[in-house]
């Protein structure tokens, strides 16, 4: 019988590794746009490849592509300057620097012109605005007018939302005049949407883009689903810019999660409380074992309520962030949320990527330093360690799942700059899963000088063997 069991557990593992999928090994191409006259940063450029990938660049002109390896022809225009085009060439697994000066442009006579989009909006709920376009002028006739709509993002980290991947809003020429329209009804999510708007003619040739604005003021936030210690969303301890979160429904939670050291302070703080936001914490350690429930009260009466909490253990916490009357909700309730370790600052921080070898983004991995820098990858693999001590530095990224092996490198850190370390986390060993599945077919394995039996659970190997096909 045994001997039947370790042939199920090969036949399993042969066809599981023979069915392995494949997809392209990507590099990165990062830098700044700047303007080629006054050497300022340039927010909203738009960069292409011809490869199909797209960025938008961020207040400081930085961007980030990640990108399949190859020679491309990149193209890069902002409002009000002309537009950029050079090759480059990707390196898988490397990250290429290339930074790029637009110069202001004059007008071109032969380029459509638009004279004005509508002004900044304000929906304090209603989801569906009127987005305009005016007085188009050209010498011929347009083809299209079209919009592409940036929403709100997490403002404590950088995400590159591909431009495939935002919504493209069509405008609808308004008879008898030069006027253009559309109207978006999926202003849902609080904060400030972006709308970049351009008109092309019958020759392809494009206006100058102009943007609009909308504000929504009503609603869920940009880390919605997060109602469960399971939809936790890490928060960046010690950034620059707050969360900002509101008790949209009725019996709304907010779950945030962290990796603490042990030994340190960290400091939980609510600041910008609107009139009916009353925020209630509910505290979780390591393995999700509640620790405490308590309110925060603004004693000085500045705006600002907090705890601070010295970590016992080392490992990842959640607090549950909820209003002290489950049934508040809606208007008047949004918060500023900052987590971070009251210690004084050092002068680097550290930014990057972490992917499976595939290049997909891994979320939930824990990153530690020898120096008690700590944080924990979102949903796009992106994490940030801010206020880090510069000079050498070992950090170790930790997974949570039984698919990736931990994995340790050394690093720099540079004074007053955001170094990039990109880290690719490698599946579990053959031989790892295997030795799972001996346990399983009641086979002993010796670990430490002895010998163990079955102590693992079924799924726990089949969920090794699957993350073998990837």
């Amino acid at each position: 019988m045994k001997n039947n069991k370790i042939y199920l557990v090969i036949i399993i593992v042969f066809i599981i590794v023979n069915s392995t999928a494949y997809s392209y090994i990507s590099g990165h191409v990062l830098g700044i746009v700047r303007d080629a006259e006054t050497s300022q940063p340039i927010s909203n450029a738009t960069l292409k490849t011809s490869a199909g990938r797209s960025a938008i660049t961020f207040n400081d002109g930085s961007f980030i592509i990640d990108h399949e390896a190859g020679s491309f022809l990149l193209t890069v225009f902002a409002e009000g300057y002309e537009s950029y085009s050079g090759h480059i060439n990707i390196q898988a697994i490397k990250t290429m620097k290339k930074n790029i000066e637009l110069t202001p442009i004059s007008i071109n006579e032969n380029l459509p012109v638009i004279d004005s989009v509508s002004q900044k909006q304000t929906l304090y709920g209603k989801t569906a605005a009127i987005i305009q376009a005016e007085n188009i002028k050209s010498s011929v006739s347009i083809e299209k007018v079209e919009g592409i709509i940036i929403p709100p993002q997490n403002p404590q980290i950088m995400i590159n939302t591909p431009l495939s991947g935002l919504p493209v809003l069509n405008f609808t020429e308004i008879s008898g005049t030069n006027n253009y329209s559309a109207t978006y009804d999926n202003f849902s999510t609080i904060g400030n949407y972006k709308i970049i708007i351009r008109a092309t003619d019958i020759y392809g040739n494009t206006s100058l883009p102009l943007t609009a604005s909308v504000t929504q003021t009503i609603g869920p936030d940009v880390f919605e689903e997060d109602d469960t210690i399971d939809q936790a969303k890490p928060v960046v301890l010690n950034a620059r810019n707050a969360r900002r979160h509101t008790f949209y429904d009725v019996g709304d939670q907010d779950w945030i999660m962290f990796y603490g050291i042990f030994g340190k302070t960290y400091h939980i703080e609510t600041s910008r409380l609107e009139i009916l936001s009353e925020p209630v914490i509910d505290f979780y350690g390591p393995g999700k074992n509640y620790i405490f429930s308590r309110p925060l009260i603004d004693d000085d009466g500045d705006g600002v309520a907090y705890l601070e909490w010295i970590v016992n253990k080392e490992g990842v916490y959640y607090f549950c962030v909820k209003n002290i009357d489950a049934n508040v909700f809606g208007a008047n309730t949004g918060y500023d949320l900052r987590v971070g370790y009251p210690e004084g600052s050092w002068d680097g921080h550290i930014s990057g990527k972490i992917t499976d070898i595939y290049g997909s983004p891994l979320r939930g991995i824990n990153i530690k330093t020898n120096h008690n820098g700590s944080g924990i990858s979102d949903i796009e693999g992106n994490y940030v360690i801010f206020d880090h001590q510069t000079g050498a530095t070992t950090i170790t990224f930790l997974s949570s799942s039984l698919c990736y092996a931990n994995k340790a490198d050394t690093m720099t850190v540079k004074k007053f700059e955001t170094t990039l370390f990109n880290i690719r986390m490698e599946n579990i060993a053959l031989s790892d899963a295997i030795k799972h599945l001996q346990l399983i077919s009641g086979i002993s394995i010796p670990v430490n000088g002895s010998y163990i039996g079955n102590n693992i659970g079924l799924d726990d190997a089949i969920y090794m063997l699957k993350c073998l096909e990837y």
